[in-house]
Formats: structure tokens, sequence, C-alpha cells
């Protein structure tokens, strides 16, 4: 920046860098998504292409934005971004990390709204907010995970219910709620069985939501790895530098985290972790090679061992039948 004597006025500016060796979360939530989603036509109680457009398309633009970001969870109309413990990214600083998620955020799904919805057009922008919230340790930022997805499948299941009284009894929007208040999970899946709903069979990214993490983490070719078929050389060069991998699974039991253990780890316990790894891998391939190595040379020494048996007992077979030979001719016949 260029010196003037006008430059004092940076003195005015707040630094906002939050703590160090906390997780930063990074929450968007649509602004009133409800009137957005009634005037532009969303399929009730859920739409398949309103998720996938804000989780595989403006979610993963965030990802590419922030390289500290090892998952994001998402559900209805909210994503929380989770950044390493010792991100130094843009310097921690609140503003920066929060301005830059939501823009990111809200310009791509509104980049990629004609590719979802090619008959509906925007009839006027969709506004989204954010926050940022630190956590300090694993189990505090999982409790904020879990409460995520429990949130999910809560509102999932009345939503589910609310709109089927609606679509398959006829009732009001006012009925349906009258009729679902003060009801617990239980009596909301009876309902749902009495209008021929079984709820188990709901899709996983309705009851469970979204989780975005880093395709480098994949494991035996489970979940979708989101990619598509960029327009441009700019649009791949930022939109696609780093592969997501599109999950719709339990995070609030263990056997995720232990599957994914790297993704709560700082950035320097990744890297000592991979370091271990790689040394594994070469250990590995040494005693293979060793192994290998070892099977040739015995296999030469059999084969040379053979050789000179055979040798051996030709020449011995040999000897035998020449001493036969001379044993039964008659004498003075023999040479």
């Amino acid at each position: 920046m260029a010196k003037s004597r006008f430059e004092y006025v940076r003195d005015f500016e707040e630094s906002d860098a939050v703590m160090k060796q906390c997780f930063i979360v990074l929450r968007i939530d649509g602004s009133n998504f409800h009137r957005f989603s009634d005037k532009h036509g969303f399929v009730k109680p859920n739409d398949e292409r309103a998720l996938r457009i804000r989780g595989y398309e403006a979610a993963h633009g965030v990802m590419q934005i922030m390289p500290d970001c090892t998952i994001a969870y998402g559900q209805s109309d909210e994503y929380s971004f989770v950044l390493r413990p010792d991100t130094t990214v843009h310097g921690r600083r609140r503003q920066k990390l929060v301005s830059l998620a939501v823009s990111k955020f809200t310009a791509v799904y509104q980049f990629y709204w004609a590719h979802f919805f090619p008959e509906t057009a925007l009839l006027y922008p969709p506004a989204f907010d954010g926050r940022l919230v630190l956590y300090p340790s694993d189990k505090i930022l999982r409790d904020y995970l879990a409460w995520r997805q429990v949130d999910c499948h809560i509102n999932n299941l009345y939503n589910t219910t609310f709109h089927s009284l609606i679509q398959k009894q006829g009732l009001t929007a006012s009925e349906s709620e009258k009729r679902l208040s003060k009801t617990l999970s239980k009596e909301k899946n009876e309902i749902l069985f009495q209008l021929g709903i079984n709820y188990n069979d709901e899709k996983d990214i309705f009851k469970k939501g979204s989780v975005l993490i880093g395709a480098e983490n994949r494991k035996e070719n489970e979940g979708e790895i989101d990619l598509w078929e960029a327009q441009s050389s700019e649009e791949s060069k930022h939109l696609q530098k780093r592969q997501v991998l599109v999950l719709h699974v339990d995070i609030i039991k263990d056997p995720f985290w232990q599957r994914y253990p790297n993704l709560l780890l700082p950035l320097e316990e990744v890297k000592k972790a991979r370091k271990r790894q790689v040394q594994t891998d070469c250990n590995k391939k040494n005693n293979e090679y060793l192994f290998i190595l070892v099977f040739y040379h015995a296999l030469v020494f059999v084969i040379l061992d053979f050789n000179i048996i055979r040798n051996l007992y030709g020449n011995l077979k040999h000897k035998n039948e020449r001493t036969l030979c001379i044993t039964v001719l008659p004498r003075g016949k023999h040479t």
C-alpha cells in the first residue's frame, strides 16, 4: 500500500484475530429462506435440487478457499465448515473468514442456479448470513456437529409428516400443525405409517444431511466425489482445485470418527501421521523386495544343488554300470 498522510486512519481498525488452538466453525444460514423456497416452487418437504446446489456446489466452493477446512456438514438451508485448530488462514481474522465464506457461498449458489433449476428463473437474489464460533476441544466440536445432525432428523421427521398430512389427507397448514402439536417421534412415525410412508425408507440425504470431506480421505470407493464438467478453464481453476467427497452418514457415533481419525488432528499431527505412514509403506515394500530377493537366491541354490546331485548321480550310475560290465564279461574279453 502506498504511503500517504492519510494512512493514519488504519489505526482505527480493530484486530479481530480469534483465539489460537481452537477449532473454527463457520456457520452459514439462509436468510428468510422459507419465503425464498415458496417463491421458487421448492418441492415439499424436501427438494433434492436445492440440497445439492447448496451442498455439492456452494459448500464445495467454500472448501476451495479454505484449505484447512477438514469437514463440512449441511442440512436444510445451513452449512457448517470446520477449520483445524492450528490453521493460520487469513490470520484467523474473524471478519475476513466470515465475509469470505458467506460471499463465496452466495456467489456459487447463484452461479449454478440455472444448472439445477433450468425451468425456474431466479426471481430475486438469495441471501445468507454467517457467524464464527470457536470450540476448544474435539469433544465439544463433535457435540456441536451431533447437535446439528439431531436437529436435521427432528426437523425432517416433522416436515415429512406435516406435508404428508397436507398432500395425502388434504389438511390445511394450520390443521396439520395442530394435528402434530405435542406429538413425539413415535407418534409421527405412526401417522406416516398410516399414510403409507415408512420413514426409514426416506433418503439419507434428507434424514442425515450431507457430510463433506477431502477426497484424499476416501476409503474403498465409498461416497460420491463431487465432480462436474466445468464450462471453462477459469471455472475449473477456481472451483475444482480440491476434490471433495460427499457422504450421507451418521456423524454422532464413534465409527465415523474412527474411520477418519485425521479430520480432527492439528495439521502438524497430520503431517507426522502421513510421514509415519510413508515410512511404514516404504518398510513394507523393502520387506517385500527382501523376501523376493531371498526367495530368488534360495531358488538359485536349489537349482544348483539339484544339478550337482544330478551330475553326481549320473557319474555314480555310469561307474556302477561299468563295474557291472566288467564283472559279467568273460576273462580276457573286457577292456
